[in-house]
């Protein structure tokens, strides 16, 4: 990163971590952004319906099979996910879940089942659903670059050269959004401790997405913020006072930014850490899923 944020944090790695703070922010916002749609427009019904579909084909995972778009788990071998489960997965309250979910299987993005709930195959599948996959390959693909041009080693060397092929046909498409969408759900889990809640976090990854190249702190006004995240401004700004309140940000009366000395702040050093950690576990579970390497 710059040589005015390599000054205010510790040392070269801990500037690079920051560095890959940023870009994850930046890559978890596309990432729900993406799958906005596949949870009927909201961004803490995508999160819930990423998890649910995870719990529903992890017993599926590890068999050599389903790695490609056109290879969805089939419904046999999906496992219902039960509201305990979603809540400790996300980090999300109980009752948030549940009524979320209900909201879901009344626009039929989800289905009940015994012990829990299903995302239906053939939402996983369709022109629709493969659009949004290759965006998600492409997203990660562009935070690979990023995590490169950090010199942060998070051990994507054995994947980074073949993630950065074009995709094609035996492009283990779904091996890679599913290690994306874990990596979005725990990265928002952690931020939402921090925040206070998944929506603030969002807000707060937005923010840490508008750092300048030089490390200097962009201000993002209400109604820009609100427009983006395709929330209501009174919302937004309700959230974004949270993080005043919380130390996290900065406001005036245009907007808010992070607050100046984010980069040496004990919170944000601490998340950078977990989310190099997160992103370690990521790379190494594309490397390792179904021998993905050998088919990227």
């Amino acid at each position: 990163m710059s040589a005015s944020l390599d000054a205010r944090a510790r040392d070269p790695e801990e500037s690079a971590r920051l560095a890959c703070l940023i870009a994850a922010s930046r890559f978890v916002l596309r990432t729900v952004a993406s799958r906005r749609h596949t949870g009927g427009g909201d961004s803490i019904d995508a999160v819930i319906v990423a998890a649910v579909v995870q719990a529903n084909v992890r017993r599926a995972l590890g068999t050599g099979a389903y790695d490609t778009f056109d290879e969805p788990v089939p419904a046999d071998l999906r496992e219902p996910a039960s509201v305990p489960m979603l809540a400790e997965r996300t980090g999300l309250p109980r009752e948030t879940v549940r009524r979320r979910l209900e909201a879901l299987v009344a626009r039929e993005r989800c289905v009940r089942s015994y012990g829990g709930y299903v995302v239906p195959v053939e939402l996983m599948s369709g022109p629709t659903r493969r659009a949004l996959a290759i965006e998600a390959y492409e997203a990660l693909r562009r935070l690979t670059a990023d995590v490169q041009r950090s010199g942060l080693d998070v051990g994507a060397s054995s994947v980074a050269e073949a993630i950065l092929r074009p995709i094609d046909a035996a492009s283990p498409v779904r091996v890679v959004n599913r290690a994306t969408a874990a990596f979005a759900i725990d990265f928002l889990r952690e931020l939402s401790r921090l925040t206070g809640s998944h929506e603030a976090a969002l807000i707060y990854s937005a923010l840490l997405e508008a750092v300048k190249p030089d490390g200097t702190p962009r201000r993002l006004t209400f109604l820009g913020l609100a427009q983006s995240m395709e929330r209501p401004i009174e919302s937004t700004r309700r959230r974004a006072m949270v993080l005043v309140e919380r130390g996290l940000a900065e406001r005036d009366d245009e907007g808010f930014k992070v607050r100046r000395d984010f980069a040496t702040s004990t919170d944000v050093r601490d998340l950078a850490a977990y989310s190099a950690d997160l992103l370690r576990t990521m790379y190494a579970g594309i490397a390792t899923a179904s021998g993905a390497v050998d088919k990227l």
